[in-house]
């Protein structure tokens, strides 16, 4: 397989899971502003995390992360770990979660192939 090959496979995949974040945050949307809006009523978000529920779906990516660890009781950077806002789930909030998921690793998996490909063309352009 020629480098050609590789670099043509990195961007055909980044574009696709790009593509599909983007549809799965616009399908999903009211569900990801109702979830923010219910962790608003009782709790107060962390440092960055007030930051990202403000950016639509620029600040998506993370807040899913937030969610996600949330949801699993796992540590979560700058929110305590008696906090009262681990307990923000029932069954009713966990069905708006169900789509963070799919959506989270697409962005991350586009994100990673765009980062391979900055160092394929460093690499290339450092060794020619």
């Amino acid at each position: 397989m020629t480098m050609k090959n590789v670099i043509l496979i990195l961007i055909l995949v980044s574009v696709i899971s790009f593509f599909t974040s983007l549809i799965l945050y616009t399908v999903n949307r009211k569900k990801y502003h109702s979830l923010i809006a219910r962790f608003k009523k009782e709790y107060v978000f962390p440092a960055p995390y007030s930051f990202h529920c403000l950016t639509g779906y620029f600040g998506a990516a993370p807040m899913a992360y937030f969610f996600m660890k949330l949801k699993d009781h796992k540590k979560i950077l700058f929110l305590e770990r008696d906090s009262l806002a681990y307990q923000f789930f029932d069954n009713t909030t966990r069905k708006l979660t169900n789509w963070l998921s799919p959506f989270y690793y697409a962005c991350i998996m586009s994100f990673a192939c765009c980062v391979l490909l900055i160092f394929i063309a460093v690499f290339v352009s450092i060794w020619k």
